[in-house]
C-alpha cells in the first residue's frame, strides 16, 4: 500500500501488518473502500480470499478474513 497526503506529488509505503514475502495479491479496484470513521478505517479484499483492514487510516494493516473466495467488492457500513 502507498498513501499520499500532498495530492499525490509524494508517496510513501505503507506495509506495517502486510504480508512481506512470496504474496502475490490482485486487489480489483471494488474491492476496496473506507469506512467514515475518525480517524478513517481503510478495507480491501483480494484474489486470494483475504482481506485486510486498517483503522488508521492506512498505517498498518491486519489480515481480518482468509480463505474467501476472490473477493470482487467490499463495503462497509
Amino acid at each position: 500500500m502507498w498513501t499520499s497526503g500532498d495530492g499525490g506529488r509524494t508517496w510513501e509505503s505503507r506495509r506495517d501488518g502486510l504480508p512481506q514475502e512470496a504474496c502475490f495479491f490482485t486487489v480489483l479496484r471494488q474491492a476496496m473502500t473506507v469506512d467514515g470513521g475518525n480517524p478513517m478505517g481503510v478495507y480491501f479484499g483480494t484474489n486470494t480470499g483475504s482481506v485486510f483492514a486498517s483503522l488508521d487510516e492506512g498505517v498498518s494493516w491486519r489480515e481480518i478474513a482468509r480463505h474467501l473466495p476472490t473477493v470482487l467488492s467490499v463495503e462497509t457500513l
